[in-house]
């Protein structure tokens, strides 16, 4: 469009690009080659083929391109730009976007700015116009900020820009103002793989990243019974139960407790698994010790009724429990006793066999008996031979009957002599073949390990 007489007195008209500038004006060199850029474009020969209602549109676009103009020149930058605006709606022209640009910047508004910049360029301006506009467009650069949203699944994950050094920038979904350029964004959440991403952040673009998180493969190993210790892969022990996020592929598992057996396991993760593994420990069989000793060698003991071997027994082991327990020798008293074995603890008996009666001391005291008997009956029947004659004698008072009645009381008295020495002697001899019972001194002692001690108790039976 070209400015008549009267439009040239208007503010913000400069007549077509390379014509003189209006006397009076003093406006900045971009504002005056934006408008005269912008007046040049309304300037082209009408097409004859438009309708009346595109004409009226071109009119009204005419209209609001002079009325911001005149609006910028008075520093009315907010109100420059809704008539700019206005003409663009009506009637699009690339200068528009330029000098929307400008408004934009005068508001402080680099975002905004850059943007119509950027629209401006892809209509292919002249070089001189494209230069100065990318040397705008690179100082604003510097001034944007750029609004930038993160999310992530699952949420809650840690966002880091440009490495972990300056922290957490937040966690998702997370909204962040950077600059534009480029990036390294990583994305960390517990139990799952971290995943970074190399990011561009830009003036007008949609600058919304979302990181799907792959969940990390994860092994928990429960036992039947408290306090065992787990180790996978050779790792440091910890208690049961254990949970720990690992690599997928093939882990070994080792489970101890002391008292049972302990239990190895080969287990294979897959990519993102959760894999529970239970042991059941089988308990050990608990065992302690038996030790036999006695003042004779060679005498047999027996655990119910196995042999066990011959004294001195030094470490027969036994399970756990009570054991009835015999202790026999030729000659002698067979010892017999329940005996409790304790787990890991050495139950010592120590027995004093007592000896048996032979047959010939049994023959004397048969024979002591026999004739202590023997001895008493003819005692008592001298004594009634004796008393016979003596009344044979006071019948009949004769020399014979007195002699034979002297006699028979002599004999009585030597047989009940008889009678009580050898009752004596057998009593003697009765108390000395009746043994005494056989005894054992029985003592509870720890035997000697790793990770156990205890205290001897002993007692007599």
């Amino acid at each position: 469009m070209i400015c008549n007489e009267k439009q040239r007195s208007e503010p913000g008209c400069s007549g077509v690009l390379g014509d003189r500038i209006v006397l009076g004006r003093v406006l900045t060199l971009v504002l005056a080659l934006s408008v005269g850029w912008s007046a040049a474009a309304w300037a082209r020969a009408p097409n004859p083929r438009q309708s009346a209602a595109q004409k009226k549109l071109e009119r009204a676009a005419k209209q609001r391109f002079f009325r911001g103009t005149r609006a910028y020149d008075l520093g009315r930058y907010r109100m420059a730009l809704r008539h700019y605006q206005a003409a663009a709606a009506l009637v699009w022209r690339p200068s528009l976007a330029y000098n929307i640009a400008l408004c934009h910047d005068k508001l402080k508004e680099s975002n905004q700015a850059i943007v119509h910049l950027r629209r401006y360029l892809r209509s292919k301006p002249p070089k001189k116009w494209a230069e100065r506009t990318q040397r705008m467009i690179q100082r604003l650069m510097k001034l944007a900020r750029v609004a930038v949203r993160v999310t992530s699944f699952p949420p809650g994950a840690a966002v880091y820009v440009d490495g972990k050094a300056k922290g957490v920038r937040g966690r998702t979904p997370a909204a962040l103002t950077l600059k534009p350029g480029r990036y390294v964004m990583l994305v960390e959440a517990t139990g799952h793989e971290p995943l970074r991403k190399h990011i561009r952040v830009d003036v007008g673009a949609r600058n919304y990243f979302d990181f799907q998180l792959k969940r990390r493969s994860a092994l928990k190993v429960a036992t039947s019974v408290a306090g065992a210790l787990v180790t996978i892969d050779g790792g440091s022990a910890n208690l049961a139960p254990v949970r720990r996020v690992i690599k997928a592929g093939s882990h070994r598992i080792e489970v101890r407790r002391e008292g049972y057996y302990t239990v190895n396991r080969v287990v294979v993760i897959g990519a993102g698994e959760q894999s529970t593994v239970f042991v059941d420990l089988r308990p050990r069989p608990r065992h302690g010790y038996l030790r036999v000793k006695t003042q004779v060698t060679g005498a047999t003991v027996r655990v119910e009724s196995e042999e066990v071997g011959r004294t001195p027994v030094y470490r027969y082991r036994l399970k756990v429990g009570t054991y009835r327990v015999y202790v026999s020798k030729k000659g002698y008293q067979t010892w017999e006793q329940r005996v409790t074995i304790v787990s890991r603890q050495a139950t010592s008996i120590s027995v004093r066999l007592s000896p048996r009666t032979s047959k010939r001391q049994v023959a004397w005291l048969v024979s002591g008996t026999v004739t202590t008997g023997l001895a008493l009956v003819g005692g008592v029947i001298a004594t009634l031979m004796a008393i016979n004659a003596r009344k044979a004698y006071d019948d009949l008072p004769t020399a014979s009957l007195r002699e034979n009645g002297r006699k028979m009381t002599l004999a009585a008295d030597s047989l009940f002599a008889v009678t009580l020495v050898g009752a004596i002697l057998t009593g003697l001899l009765t108390w000395q073949l009746t043994p005494a019972p056989s005894k054992a001194d029985v003592v509870i002692s720890p035997m000697l390990g790793s990770g156990f001690a205890g205290v001897t108790a002993g007692g007599r039976f």
